[in-house]
């Protein structure tokens, strides 16, 4: 699998039909400039567009401006933040670490994202001492898992099939591609990993 921004470059122009291989994005061809034109961008929201577990990351957050209006607590947002997933609280003390991520399972912490008086992203909940789990922007392609990298191919297509006059079917069938192929990588990355189930009831166990 494509391991560097030339590799995934290359072979986001075969999934169109191209066969020409640049050697750089900063290649002064055309396939290379448009290319390069939507290649931060399209990783980005790819990036955003799912749990990736390679890009997973948990970070204590840090108070910053006004109490907000409708939240007990404003904390800074991340700058290598590209999708909020969760807000956590701290361990409490004493609890073990199965038992902290049980709760965790059990109960979602309320938030939003909202623009402070400076126009700075920032992170409003109740949570005190909040942790949050987030997507975290990664550059490098060698540590993209496979499943990223097609789909990252697939939506880079998508962008650049029209501008390299290559017909709006392969635009369109490119997309299709990228959300089908989205969508399976979704459902492998919530099955890389395996939460506690909640334990039953007393009414439930009273029952059996």
């Amino acid at each position: 699998m494509a391991k560097d921004d030339v590799a995934i470059g290359n072979l986001t122009l075969s999934r169109i039909g191209i066969t020409l291989k640049i050697d750089s994005l900063d290649q002064r061809v055309k396939e290379a400039i448009e290319l390069k034109n939507v290649f931060e961008e399209t990783r980005d929201r790819v990036l955003s567009a799912a749990p990736w577990p390679f890009a997973r990351k948990l970070e204590t957050l840090q108070l910053t401006g006004a109490t907000p209006l409708k939240w007990a607590y404003r904390y800074q947002y991340p700058n290598n933040c590209i999708a909020v997933r969760a807000v956590h609280p701290p361990i409490g003390a004493g609890m073990s670490k199965e038992s902290y991520r049980r709760s965790l399972s059990q109960n979602k912490i309320p938030f939003e994202v909202e623009i402070d008086g400076d126009d700075s992203q920032t992170i409003c909940t109740d949570q005190e001492n909040a942790i949050i789990e987030f997507t975290v922007r990664v550059t490098n392609p060698m540590r993209f898992n496979a499943s990223f990298t097609s789909c990252f191919a697939w939506a880079l297509a998508a962008e650049v099939a029209l501008p390299l006059a290559k017909g709006i079917d392969y635009a369109k069938n490119a997309a299709a591609a990228y959300e089908k192929e989205l969508l399976e990588a979704s459902a492998r990355a919530f099955n890389e990993e395996l939460t506690p189930e909640p334990p039953d009831s007393e009414f439930v166990r009273a029952r059996l």
